[in-house]
């Protein structure tokens, strides 16, 4: 059995390049399009293969090109996809993304098939689960089947991480039971509905979060940097990298697998943290979503590059 299980999404991304994104009402000419494999719950699954953990998939893509396109991209990237169904009931999920010249985006996804993943399907994979030490999920599939596993996950001891992507308004009771809440800025503020635009607003924002009885609350505030706050009331701060950034897609998705693994491996907040922001800086200097995501041969050679100049 994994020691990683993610619970999550699959999504066919469709990527339309721009010179810059457009304003309301406005058409632009774009500069080129792309079709990228993605979705938060295959990119943290991919992540965290290849960066050399064993990690199975649970999820549901379409009977159609973009579900058979699905198992061959993560079975690529080594990721364990026996638990990955398939439905004729929709197509495999889409995201409509726009990305600027700049790498900032707008990302529109249609769900489809990962809505059709259901208590039914959820009774095959309880064992699967009850193995594992670490359950990673996002808010992409249908919310009551997320309640469903994140109660399982909590009542069997298993750690829960969940990035609350696309974000909306938590149950505390349900918050409660999060070991590792890894929203962004935004995302933390539609959690704790506060408004969030410096560092020191988003520890407070967490404070309260593991008042409530979360964990860890793990926050990236994009070039603040990111900050944890767990239930000892301590904070670990972390710059973010400069680098030169071509696609921001997949960035959060990168940071959050390279979380699980070093929450896994038993590293210090600190260590995870700065590999964390390591990963999501190699992510964003190439094109894509899974094909952007580095290996661990990738990872170790950017840290001793960034070992050697003292960053």
């Amino acid at each position: 059995m994994s020691d990683i299980v993610v619970l999550g999404s699959f999504m066919m991304d469709l990527v339309t390049k721009t010179e810059r994104l457009p304003e309301n009402g406005e058409t632009l000419v774009g500069t080129s399009f792309i079709q990228n494999a993605g979705g938060k719950g295959a990119n943290q699954a991919a992540t965290i293969a290849k960066l050399g953990k064993p990690v199975k998939f649970i999820g549901m893509v379409g009977n159609d090109d973009f579900g058979k396109e699905a198992k061959e991209v993560l079975i690529s990237a080594g990721v364990q996809i026996g638990h990955l169904e398939e439905t004729d009931l929709a197509s495999t999920g889409i995201g409509n993304v726009m990305v600027g010249k700049d790498g900032s985006n707008r990302i529109i996804i249609i769900p489809g098939a990962n809505l059709k993943y259901s208590a039914k399907e959820f009774e095959t994979v309880k064992e699967l689960i009850k193995a594992a030490k670490l359950l990673v999920m996002q808010l992409e599939m249908d919310f009551e089947l997320t309640k469903l596993a994140i109660n399982f996950a909590h009542e069997n001891g298993v750690e829960i991480l969940l990035n609350p992507a696309p974000a909306r308004e938590l149950p505390i009771e349900l918050l409660s039971k999060v070991s590792y809440l890894t929203p962004n800025e935004t995302e933390l503020g539609i959690v704790t509905n506060r408004t969030i635009s410096t560092t020191e607003e988003a520890v407070a924002a967490a404070q309260i979060l593991v008042e409530k009885g979360v964990d860890n609350v793990i926050v990236t505030l994009g070039e603040k940097g990111a900050v944890w706050v767990d239930n000892g009331n301590n904070i670990v701060k972390m710059k973010a990298l400069t680098v030169d950034a071509v696609d921001t897609v997949a960035a959060g998705d990168s940071f959050n697998g390279a979380l699980a693994c070093g929450i896994i491996d038993g590293l210090e907040k600190n260590d995870i943290l700065k590999m964390a922001n390591q990963v999501g800086a190699l992510t964003v200097t190439k094109v894509g979503a899974i094909q952007a995501l580095p290996t661990y041969e990738e990872l170790y050679e950017f840290q001793q590059v960034m070992e050697a100049t003292n960053v």
